[in-house]
């Protein structure tokens, strides 16, 4: 064999291979586990991902969830994670875990056409009624959740410490919480609202050092704030309502709540109160206390 045929043959083979590899690639690239509504538990991976979730999954109060840094997890429309046992969100700063609408392109690889883009509400977002439990949630970014009277991320039952958070386009709030919780850290962007208080609440909520930015309606919504949260230090940009809206207090409280609120929160411009299917506004709580 002359040397001119031995180097088209090596030139053939290569290209072949190339092209093997890139098929292999794509493959692996398009690999998704798919998960069907129902019971879920265990440990999902950065290996595994992404995660097709087809229906509402949800965590018994018996079983836990465990996603590891880097674990992607899309949602379909309609879709949903209920959690009443434990979850463990062990994501980091390089490598979140990430939750997104199965029409957002960001966070995987494949390039499959989708007749639409991801919109506020694409899924249900994420629903944590685990009382026997203190969770905490650490680098976990979720993208298009939520509906408008759910939000994202429903704090409902237990203890929770949610930080260094990412929490966008919902078409409620960002956060709900009614219960004892600790958020601090997280980024709030471009839903409704950034946080709902939703009480009575039998415990401590603390709200600090959180950047809230360009919320259409209000950075903070407290429903029956008894008792008050501690809210401070938190950054607030670009909201369409530059206020806490109160709603739920009686007429006679105004007074005492002005002063909580000039207390903790220095940022707020203003305070609205909501009573009555009206609304008035309180324009003494303004920037610079």
């Amino acid at each position: 064999m002359n040397h001119k045929k031995i180097k088209f043959l090596n030139r053939y083979y290569w290209k072949w291979f190339v092209f093997a590899c890139s098929l292999c690639f794509t493959a692996t690239s398009l690999a998704a586990t798919t998960v069907p509504g129902g019971w879920v538990e265990g440990t999902w991976t950065k290996e595994g991902s992404p995660y097709l979730v087809e229906g509402r999954i949800t965590v018994s109060s018996n079983k836990t969830l465990i996603l590891e840094a880097g674990t992607i997890i899309r949602f379909a429309t309609q879709s949903a994670l209920h959690v009443y046992g434990n979850l463990k969100c062990d994501g980091t700063e390089n490598e979140p875990v990430i939750m997104t609408s199965n029409l957002d392109t960001e966070w995987y690889t494949d390039s499959l056409p989708f007749s639409e883009a991801p919109y506020p509400g694409s899924w249900g977002g994420v629903y944590l009624a685990a009382a026997e439990n203190e969770i905490y949630l650490h680098h976990l970014k979720i993208h298009y959740g939520g509906y408008s009277s759910s939000g994202a991320l429903w704090l409902k039952e237990g203890l929770f410490t949610v930080q260094d958070c990412v929490i966008t386009q919902s078409q409620g709030a960002s956060m709900v919480v009614s219960t004892t919780a600790d958020i601090q850290f997280n980024d709030l962007e471009r839903s409704r609202d950034g946080i709902h208080v939703l009480g009575p609440v039998n415990g401590e909520i603390i709200i600090k050092n959180n950047r809230i930015a360009e919320q259409a309606q209000f950075p903070f919504l407290i429903e029956n704030p008894f008792p008050f949260p501690h809210i401070g230090d938190n950054e607030l940009v670009d909201n369409g309502l530059r206020s806490i809206g109160l709603t739920g207090v009686p007429f006679f409280l105004r007074t005492t709540f002005k002063s909580v609120c000039r207390r903790f929160t220095p940022s707020i411009y203003s305070l609205r109160f909501f009573y009555y299917g009206r609304t008035r506004t309180d324009n003494s709580i303004r920037n610079g206390f």
